[in-house]
């Protein structure tokens, strides 16, 4: 163990204590005084991570889309035939896994046995093991489940990815195509693992009632004694500030038609500033389109939107953008009420109470789900793949002053840089206004 230190926030009621591995793992484990236990070993290897060199002077290596999610699903099989699943179900501990943009994660939670699970957890994400047969296998199951994601809401999503952006990833599928997994190779597989699976790129966030000793023997156990460095440099493509084009509209098996309005907002490379920006977006997004508010309140009592009505600021590593969804009626109705909404704002922002009381909803948004020791570990998760400090968050969103929230508004949601996705049922008439 290299170094450790302990943090705490009083005024939530949160700590945790983080320490660094010999093999360059960095462990975090977050106290609570439940009976469950959850674990989440993280990779900084997502969706996205499709144009790298595998170490500086290397030739640059391309991948085809979905090759971090193929490689989550392999991460189970054992060099024996043995599947992770069926060791942890011998422990009667539930596991799983799950890719992003930004980050693949393998987890478990359990009432007994945590050291045997974590055993599993370490060695079946350490030790790869691929064949051209098990691959085979693999592109058959994955492309049904390619099949099974063209579901309507996937649609509207990646067309309005596809609108804002002209080549940065996000506007693939995460699970990537059946074309694109097709190009999947064992060789591909290992360049991969070799280059991204290295301890001092992961990250084990452990919380509930554990002793912190038993989590750094069993990685004493695991692990290689000394520090696997990480070598990878990432070469993304340069991304446009513009977006690619400013409307898709695709006709589905739908009753209603569904409406995603995006717009592509500033990089922040600095993940300091990103989560008091990300802090300001989401307060922002509570005033605009809140449901205690007055736009959602009105368009719902007037029929425009139901409870399906939804907006969200996201951001990653060279992507940001603002989403607001809705199925309605007249997507077009919508379409003009909120740009509407936006242009008021931007010209006379919120009174600064309504702005203190938005405050309030999203600090409490964000504390209320730290006491179950899933939404902890994640949450941790989270913010540790893009360099921040979860319990740093709560400290973004109190301190978040008046003006800045105001500047961000007017910097996120401009209409050079906004973009329509639209589905329309194919089996009812509707007239498109534009």
């Amino acid at each position: 163990m290299n170094d450790e230190k302990t943090v705490r926030i009083d005024s939530i009621g949160e700590e945790y204590t983080v320490r660094t591995h010999r093999s360059g793992l960095t462990v975090f484990t977050i106290p609570k005084k439940r009976s469950e236990i959850y674990a989440v070993l993280t990779v900084r290897f997502g969706a996205d991570d499709c144009r790298f060199r595998p170490e500086k002077g290397k030739p640059v290596i391309e991948l085809p889309d979905g090759v971090a999610h193929f490689l989550e699903h392999k991460m189970f099989e054992e060099e024996d035939g043995t599947d992770s699943f069926a060791l942890y179900a011998q422990t009667g501990a539930f596991a799983n896994a799950f890719t992003t943009r930004d980050c693949t994660s393998y987890l478990f939670s359990c009432t007994e046995g945590f050291e045997e699970n974590l055993r599993i957890l370490l060695r079946s994400v350490t030790h790869p093991y691929f064949t051209e047969q098990t691959i085979a296998k693999e592109q058959g199951i994955i492309g049904e489940e390619i099949d099974m994601h063209k579901t309507p809401s996937e649609t509207v999503h990646n067309n309005l990815m596809k609108c804002l952006y002209h080549v940065h990833p996000v506007r693939n599928d995460i699970c990537g195509s059946r074309e694109s997994i097709a190009k999947i190779t064992p060789e591909l597989l290992y360049a991969c693992t070799d280059t991204f699976y290295v301890p001092s790129n992961m990250s084990l966030i452990i919380a509930g009632n554990i002793d912190p000793a038993s989590v750094m023997r069993v990685c004493d156990e695991v692990l290689p004694e000394e520090k696997v460095p990480m070598k990878a440099v990432r070469e993304p493509l340069p991304e446009p500030e513009s977006v690619a084009c400013p409307s898709i509209e695709e006709l589905s098996e739908i009753s209603q038609p569904m409406i995603l309005i995006g717009f592509k907002a500033p990089v922040r490379n600095d993940p300091e500033e990103d989560m008091r920006v990300t802090a300001a977006n989401m307060v922002n997004m509570e005033l605009l389109f809140g449901r205690s508010g007055l736009f959602f309140n009105r368009l719902y009592e007037e029929g425009i939107i139901n409870d399906g009505f939804d907006a969200d600021y996201t951001s990653g590593f060279g992507y940001a953008h603002t989403a607001v969804y809705s199925v309605c009626d007249d997507p077009e109705i919508l379409l003009e009420e909120v740009m509407k909404e936006i242009d008021v704002r931007r010209k006379e922002y919120f009174p600064e109470e309504d702005f203190e009381i938005a405050k309030r909803v999203i600090y409490a948004n964000g504390i209320i789900p730290l006491d179950s020791v899933e939404e902890s570990a994640l949450t941790c998760s989270d913010f540790w793949v893009h360099g921040q400090d979860y319990l740093r968050w709560h400290e973004a969103v109190s301190g978040l002053r008046y003006e800045d929230a105001k500047r961000v508004l007017n910097e996120t949601l401009r209409k050079e840089n906004f973009a329509v996705s639209r589905l329309y049922p194919c089996s009812i008439p509707f007239r498109r206004r534009h």
